[in-house]
């Protein structure tokens, strides 16, 4: 993916320019100047946001790029990896928010994705959720096949893993740019249905 068109004299010092690739470890970039006027940079799409936060640290005031750099969350194409569950994008995540009917699942996935990039404990989970301990694994293994018929696989948007919030119960973590797409996708303009199903406009 090329990332933008930048001054050929970006950074000023030449010798600067391995410093910004060196902050990106084990990623290939290509960096291919046009006379004196431009410099691309090409990488692969996965790591594209880890360019984005190198440029931005090695920028000085005086030399401000033509694109603006924006966060993981709003450069379009990015995919970011949730532990244990593979990669995830912005068009993931809707779909799953536009088909999850499951409203105690939607309400952890929420709390979860407020509090990132913290993790939250199973117990503040199940109480956010409403439901019985049985009933809350229900609706997330429906989740789990909702995603498996979505994207071919089991995932979820989040990590659950033991230990993770502390303690030897199940904690739940979202990253930090997957929990602004479900934010996002979750709370678009008002409350859910009330069966929990997709909102108006959303693809059934």
């Amino acid at each position: 993916m090329v990332l933008g068109c930048f001054p050929a004299d970006y950074p000023p010092h030449p010798e600067s320019r391995p410093s910004i690739i060196s902050t990106v470890p084990q990623v290939t970039v290509t960096i291919q100047y046009d006379t004196d006027t431009q410099a691309v940079i090409v990488v692969d799409k996965r790591h594209e946001w880890a360019v984005h936060r190198a440029l931005g640290e090695a920028m000085q005031p005086e030399s401000a790029p033509v694109l603006p750099l924006r966060g993981v969350a709003d450069v379009a194409g990015v995919t970011v990896n949730v532990e244990d569950n593979g990669a995830w994008d912005r068009e993931m995540v809707h779909a799953l928010s536009d088909r999850l009917r499951w409203p105690a699942v939607r309400r952890v996935l929420d709390l979860v994705a407020t509090a990132s990039p913290a993790a939250v404990p199973y117990k503040e989970a199940l109480a956010e959720a409403g439901i019985e301990t049985d009933k809350l694994r229900a609706e997330l293994a429906s989740m789990s096949k909702l995603c498996r018929d979505l994207f071919g696989r089991k995932a979820w948007p989040m990590t659950a893993r033991q230990g993770m919030a502390g303690g030897s119960k199940t904690g739940y973590r979202m990253p930090k740019a997957v929990a602004e797409w479900w934010l996002e996708a979750s709370r678009p303009s008002g409350p859910a249905n009330a069966d929990g199903g997709p909102r108006a406009g959303s693809i059934a």
